[in-house]
């Protein structure tokens, strides 16, 4: 987590588990590091045509059920940085936006992860995703894993480096991601940046360390929700075997 917290601030787990049920929900309890885990191209912009709300048309950054991926496709949906970073001050606060992360497995594969509003008023959340970060970062312990890998729209393409997004929910609204990580091939990362020349401001190398060690762990998912706050977040119980 520790990675994952200096990542944000700074710019503003081969076994086999006690098989959960089919499909099984897990959810945040309690409450970058790699390469990107979005498809880049210099300059590009979203080829997602966009929908103008001043149209009189459903926005499509609201609703009661939402493909999160879509959403985020989506350039009706971006925002501003102020805007963002009024919206992530809000979030950050759980008395002030209850939500609730959710991941939902099959046969030890993560195939989906939601965002839930659980309040009681309509949710304007910050999404965040970045070319030099992970979109849906997984934690074992302190060690960084392969992040899970989202099934984007087809054709979508991100412009490099920030992308800030909007998504609404109202009460009991879910957004929903289709992804996919098989815990039977977690594997261990971290970046290097230690070829970048002094001064320059290179983008991390990721660094592939091995399969993840033999262990009970409880795994840590998490979204492109723009905020460090630990309970936004779906842990997943985890043993790995010799």
């Amino acid at each position: 987590m520790r990675a994952l917290v200096a990542a944000i601030a700074s710019l503003v787990a081969c076994g086999r588990a006690p098989a959960p049920p089919a499909p099984a929900q897990f959810n945040g309890g309690g409450q970058e590091g790699a390469q990107p885990s979005v498809p880049v191209q210099e300059g590009a912009q979203p080829s997602v045509p966009a929908t103008a709300e001043s149209s009189g048309a459903v926005s499509p950054c609201e609703g009661a059920s939402l493909d999160l991926l879509a959403v985020i496709a989506d350039r009706a949906c971006r925002i501003s940085e102020a805007e963002a970073d009024r919206l992530r001050k809000l979030l950050e606060d759980p008395a002030l936006t209850s939500l609730r992360v959710d991941a939902d497995v099959r046969n030890d594969r993560l195939e989906q992860m939601s965002i839930v509003n659980t309040g009681s008023a309509t949710a304007t959340l910050p999404l965040l995703v970045h070319s030099h970060l992970d979109t849906f970062p997984v934690m074992a312990g302190s060690l960084t894993l392969e992040p899970a890998q989202p099934a984007w729209p087809a054709d979508v393409s991100f412009e490099t480096g920030r992308t800030l997004v909007k998504l609404v929910l109202p009460p009991g609204a879910r957004a929903v991601a289709k992804v996919q990580l098989e815990f039977a091939d977690l594997t261990v990362v971290s970046s290097d940046v230690s070829k970048c020349p002094p001064d320059a401001k290179c983008a991390p190398q990721k660094v592939v360390r091995g399969p993840l060690p033999p262990g009970t762990y409880t795994l840590r998912l998490r979204t492109p929700l723009y905020a460090i706050r630990q309970d936004l977040e779906a842990r997943v119980p985890w043993q790995t075997k010799p």
